[in-house]
Parts: C-alpha cells; structure tokens; sequence
C-alpha cells in the first residue's frame, strides 16, 4: 500500500511520520521533497527547484518509480508530499502532478490547527529557511488544498481522508488502515458489507438506503446519547470541524465512544433507542410499498448499536449498516462508504433509492437511481452550501418535509419515481 501524506509547511507531517514508523514495523518512510532534492544532484547537480519543469517531470516519474521499488520490499510505504505553495500574487503555485495522481492507494492530508503551525514557524529545522504565514493565511491555505484534493480523490474514486491535530489517534487510524484496510476504504467495506446482507438482497430488486440520526428519526439519537452519559457534545462537534466527514472523523468518534465503560454505554444506548423520535411520516411513506421486492437498510454513521435496537423494537428497517464497538466487527462509515455502497448494489444489477440529511449522505443521493433530502429540524448549512455550488443535481426533497431548500424540485412520496 503507498500512501500519501500531505499538508501544508510546518504542519507536522515529519514528526507523525516519525512517531508512525516507529510503532508500526510494516510501514516505510520515503521522504517526499528530500528525494527529489537527491535525485536532481545526482542526475543534474544542482537543486530541484532550479531545474526547468520538463527536468522536474521525468524527476517526478523517477520519484514514482523508486516510491513503487520500495513499496516491493517493505509492503507498505508512506511519502510525505506537498500540494501547492502560496505565491506573491496571492494565489497558489500547485506542485502536485499527474505523477503523483496516479501513484498512491490512499491519500491522507493533515489539517493542523493553524495556531500549531504558527508555533512551529517559530522553531524551524536548523539550515532551513521557513516562510512565516498568518492564521487566515495557514487558514486558507489549508482549504484550498483540501477542496482541490478532495476533487482529485473524487475523480479516483477514492477518499481523502483528513486528519486533525490527535497526533495518538492519527497514529493508531494508520495502523487500522494498514492491518484491517476492509473496515476503512470504502470500496471494501461496501464490498463485504454487501456480501454480509446477501441473504435479505437476493430476491429483492429495489434497494432503499436511508440515513439514521435526523432523517429515519428526526431528532440525533448520538446527541441524546451524550446527554444521558452528560458527555460533552463540543468535543464531538469539534471532530468535524470544517465539515470533513472522512473515515477519520468516524473512527476517532468511535474511539472517544471505545473510552465509555460498558454498561454506561449500553445503558446510554438503550436510553437513545426507547427515546428516539422517529420520522413517521417518512416511515409511513416507506412502507406505503411493501413486498418482497423492495427492501430498506438503514446506514448510520453514528452509533450502530442504538440503531440495532431500534430496529429490532420496531421491526424496521430489514437491517442496519455502521459501526459497534471496538472489536466488535462492523466498519466505519464515512461520505464515500454510503456512496460506494449504492454503486456496488447497481453493480448488481438493484434499482436504488437512498434518502438522507447531511453533507455524509450527499454522495449516497447522487450516485443512486433516486435520491432524496429531508430536512426534519431545520436546514443543514453543509447541504445548502453544496446545492448553491452545484449547477446540476440528480437530488429531490420530499414535499412532508417541514423544512424545504430553495433550489431542488419537491415530490410527494420516494415511491414518485
């Protein structure tokens, strides 16, 4: 597996590559500008940066190669890399190239807290020249990298998974990744979790998807569950900050859930099922259709086991996809699991209809045959921001909704194909 690690200057990508290697025996380290610095004395003698953009190219091409000649001998290996670097007319000289696109399995970018990478430029490395950037500066910077990568993995069909500042976890979410990959790409998780619900897909034709926590219910059963434990909301608002919703921001969510003793969080999660409010005039409108041609999964991002509870009080949905406790199987579920798991149900030949709130269901929506918001709260700023930049959406509302967004076509029931 070749990873790539990515962010901005000074943002700490070297010391988490150098506390990761240590503690996970498999993994190798090819440092990303220092190779090419090497590869151009020893081809040209004289700096990288020095060189024409045709000499940097074939560099870049030999980059690749000795990246995949590693990777042969210690099976996994992560290059820390950039993508752009401010310039003087305010704008940004992009670095990364087609070489880079195409060379790595997965994509990691590191979104530090730009009071850290402040700090940081105030220590540099000896002999080395750091550019000092304001807090708005890093701000930007940061995402104007993440929005370009996240258009790039997109375009591969992969995540770009971003890291926050938990320096431990991130650690721990690289170790994950390269001993268990099928419970964090998403392609494998959708791929197993398919094969796992083989048994109620077989016979069906019609596939309906539907998000748990303020679409199936409308008011967020994990926030009810933080308030029976008096756990405090901030810290799991605060994992999501920017609105990034990666397998990352999944898996340290569940870790912070992991630190609950047991029978705190089993009582916590009986609490959130008896309590949670469910949408019933979405559910009357699911079931208004009813054979053994359609059948309904819920997916959640949030906590698995209150929705395993609800479904087994209510006899609804046929079953429920997420993630339980550490080591208790499941996967994490993340924007781009939701959206692989509709594609390979229509690899299968299955007509899909998927309903959801959030940006973490926006991809679910567009890929399906049918896709459909509901807003039972109030509008989600997240999706109102994806709909105002998206010039075309296949997406609908549903006309029941209290809460309507301006811009998407309203129909009376998901069943109004």
């Amino acid at each position: 597996m070749k990873i790539g690690l990515y962010g901005v200057s000074r943002c700490g990508k070297d010391f988490l590559i150098n506390r990761t290697i240590k503690e996970i025996k498999q993994l190798g380290h090819m440092r990303g500008s220092a190779t090419l610095k090497q590869l151009a004395l020893d081809k040209f003698g004289i700096e990288f940066d020095r060189l024409d953009e045709l000499d940097k190219s074939n560099l870049r091409i030999d980059f690749t190669n000795k990246a995949r000649e590693m990777e042969r001998i210690v099976d996994n290996i992560i290059v820390d890399g950039h993508y752009s670097f401010p310039s003087e007319n305010g704008d940004y000289n992009v670095v990364f190239t087609e070489a880079d696109r195409q060379l790595y399995d997965v994509f990691i970018y590191m979104n530090t807290n730009p009071k850290k990478i402040i700090e940081n430029q105030k220590n540099p490395e000896p002999s080395r020249l750091i550019n000092q950037y304001s807090e708005k500066e890093i701000d930007d910077w940061q995402k104007y990298e993440i929005k370009c990568m996240q258009s790039i993995c997109k375009s591969l069909g992969i995540e770009l998974i971003v890291l926050h500042d938990d320096i431990d976890c991130a650690i721990s979410f690289i170790s994950e990744l390269i001993r268990t990959p099928h419970r964090i790409i998403p392609k494998l998780i959708a791929k197993q979790n398919i094969k796992e619900k083989q048994n109620i897909l077989e016979y069906a034709d019609t596939i309906v998807l539907i998000d748990c926590d303020k679409t199936l219910s409308i008011n967020d059963t994990t926030m009810t569950f933080c308030d029976y434990l008096d756990f405090d909301k901030k810290i799991i608002r605060e994992n999501y900050r920017g609105e990034y919703y990666s397998t990352y921001q999944f898996y340290r969510a569940n870790r912070l859930y992991d630190e609950i003793v047991p029978d705190k969080y089993y009582s916590a999660c009986d609490y959130a099922a008896d309590t949670a409010y469910l949408n019933e005039i979405l559910i009357a409108d699911l079931q208004s259709k009813s054979n053994d041609s359609i059948t309904t999964i819920a997916v959640t991002a949030g906590i698995l086991d209150i929705w395993e509870r609800i479904q087994v009080s209510h006899s609804f949905p046929n079953a429920v996809i997420g993630k339980g406790r550490a080591n208790s199987g499941g996967y994490y579920v993340s924007t781009l699991v939701k959206q692989a798991i509709v594609e390979e149900l229509q690899a299968l030949g299955k007509k899909t209809i998927a309903i959801g709130d959030s940006p973490v269901d926006i991809g679910m929506l567009e890929a399906a045959d049918y896709g459909y918001l509901v807003a039972t709260q109030k509008l989600n700023t997240g999706v109102a921001m994806y709909l105002s930049e998206t010039q075309q959406t296949r997406i609908k509302q549903l006309k029941y909704s209290p809460y309507k967004y301006d811009s998407i076509k309203e129909v009376n029931s998901i069943w109004q194909l």
